[in-house]
């Protein structure tokens, strides 16, 4: 028969057991929340505002969908709110003396100097006028397209191994960007390539954001661009596998 006193002990024995659990439960519930934070931050660090850029003509037709973004508010000079990748972007537009511009854009904080930073969305802006392009750099434009229509025909025609996915070494004046700036290129495309990040994938994101996937085209200040694009789509696959992982 059990006495009082040890059935206060069992009691006793019984609450702190239970406190303990519930603190426990407590102490993983809070840790989950935190992890969530942290994906939803890796996330957002792995994809920034892509910076789209399109024609002012565009703009009052513009399907938004296309770029994954929903209109929030509208006036009756378009959307003056749009959402994407559940970041509230706010229309603005530039000064007229440099060119008509149209944009989006939201604040992500201060600068060393405690001013605003900020980051596109989308900008629609008019085309500026074309300039006359020298004989030379046509004579290299066509021999360039020569080279490309002999490499997609035997493409076509079987082969025992894969073309590669590397861009073509810089010869001479043909390549606008810097040798180092290739270099940095060939060894982000071979890194990409490696987690699965292929042309097909990170071709159509260079292009929007810089306005072509030809590499050679490109100067040193949008080969960065390239660059940060793929990276951004290698982080981007490999959180999502850390994430299937965890699961």
């Amino acid at each position: 028969m059990v006495t009082d006193e040890q059935f206060e002990k069992l009691c006793k024995i019984f609450s702190d057991g239970f406190g303990h659990l519930n603190h426990t439960v407590q102490v993983m519930a809070e840790a989950t929340v935190q992890i969530e934070h942290n994906l939803a931050q890796m996330v957002v660090a792995a994809n920034p505002s892509p910076n789209y850029y399109k024609s002012l003509s565009d703009y009052a037709s513009f399907d938004w969908s296309t770029i994954g973004a929903k209109v929030v508010d509208d006036d009756d000079d378009g959307p003056t709110h749009v959402e994407w990748n559940d970041r509230i972007f706010q229309r603005r537009s530039g000064n007229p003396t440099f060119g008509a511009v149209i944009y989006y854009s939201r604040a992500v904080g201060k600068d060393a100097a405690g001013v605003n930073k900020y980051e596109r969305l989308i900008t629609f802006k008019t085309t500026g006028e074309a300039v006359e392009v020298p004989k030379k750099t046509m004579k290299l434009a066509e021999s360039d397209q020569t080279t490309k229509d002999s490499r997609r025909q035997q493409s076509q025609q079987p082969a025992s191994q894969p073309p590669t996915q590397r861009p073509e070494p810089p010869k001479g004046d043909g390549v606008a960007c810097s040798l180092p700036q290739w270099d940095a290129l060939t060894k982000t495309v071979d890194a990409a390539g490696k987690f699965g990040v292929m042309p097909e994938n990170w071709k159509p994101r260079v292009k929007s954001v810089v306005g072509s996937d030809d590499m050679r085209s490109l100067g040193d200040a949008d080969i960065a661009k390239a660059i940060s694009v793929i990276k951004g789509l290698v982080e981007t696959r490999q959180l999502a596998s850390r994430s299937a992982n965890v699961a």
